[in-house]
């Protein structure tokens, strides 16, 4: 629904995608823009929230996907002493 660039206007999100290739998020208002860049490798899931008082939109990569203890999808699991990195960028312009 918005892969091309269009207002949110009163669109309630809380979506949670898979990538199936590093991808950018970005939100933008007069004059101003916000872009995140994750690589899918680190980061193949997204979730993307509008909360009820509509004065900010959540974008975030995520490793995993929602309930991810039970679905297991993208679950990273530790063994002890193990440890997990992940970056990503965030632009404002």
């Amino acid at each position: 629904q918005f892969n091309e660039k269009k207002p949110i206007g009163d669109t309630f999100l809380d979506n949670c995608s898979w990538a199936n290739a590093d991808y950018t998020l970005s939100i933008a208002t007069a004059g101003r823009q916000l872009s995140l860049k994750a690589p899918v490798q680190q980061f193949p899931y997204f979730q993307v929230f509008t909360p009820p008082h509509r004065t900010s939109v959540a974008l975030e990569p995520m490793s995993c996907n929602v309930d991810a203890f039970n679905n297991k999808n993208g679950l990273v699991e530790l063994g002890a002493g193990e440890t997990w990195n992940g970056e990503f960028i965030i632009l404002v312009g």
